[in-house]
């Protein structure tokens, strides 16, 4: 995995030297930048001899954008959180913001086109109807529906509830079909 990371961080910056601090037996000397996952690490344990260094910039880089993440990285003192679905593209560009300074925005995650007004979901659901569909269409119970969406079991049954009332469902064997015939669990546009 730090090869194929260390390979697009080459590819998309390519003015910079990249070192995975995994390789390094000696001093690295001065680093201007410090990627790290705050999924599988914390900052200061990582790099305890480069984090807070004058001129180093911490950023975070992780497949999770969850808002406590991305909590736990500004805490760290990361000036960037940077989604591992960027292009090499997207995250050179990224990359050249921050350590030009621009700080305008923290979390930076590919751009997604707004899906245009001919993409609705189907029955007129809202976005979050269609999310905890989607996942009851998968066979998800409403407390692992409520785990995986970060909601209370409660608020889980009140979007069924809406959405069934909006499909026309009564039981769940209905909406599970319902969701099968109108391609949820295929990932529709969500607009």
């Amino acid at each position: 995995m730090q090869a194929g990371t260390t390979a697009l961080l080459k590819q998309a910056v390519p003015e910079l030297d990249v070192v995975c601090l995994a390789d390094v037996t000696e001093a690295v000397g001065r680093v201007d930048v410090l990627l790290y996952d705050p999924q599988r690490h914390r900052a200061e344990a990582l790099a305890p001899q480069l984090v807070g260094t004058a001129g180093t910039l911490l950023i975070a880089f992780s497949w999770s954008v969850r808002p406590d993440v991305v909590d736990d990285a500004r805490r760290d003192g990361a000036v960037a959180f940077l989604s591992k679905e960027l292009s090499a593209n997207e995250l050179g560009a990224a990359l050249r913001a921050a350590r030009a300074g621009h700080r305008n925005r923290f979390l930076v995650q590919p751009f997604a086109p707004p899906a245009s007004v001919g993409q609705s979901r189907p029955g007129g659901l809202t976005e979050r109807e269609y999310d905890v569909l989607e996942l009851v269409t998968q066979g998800l119970t409403n407390p692992e529906v409520a785990q995986r969406l970060f909601l209370s079991v409660n608020s889980v049954k009140s979007y069924i509830r809406t959405a069934y009332r909006k499909i026309g469902a009564t039981r769940r064997s209905q909406a599970v079909l319902w969701g099968i015939e109108h391609g949820i669990n295929q990932k529709q546009p969500r607009n």
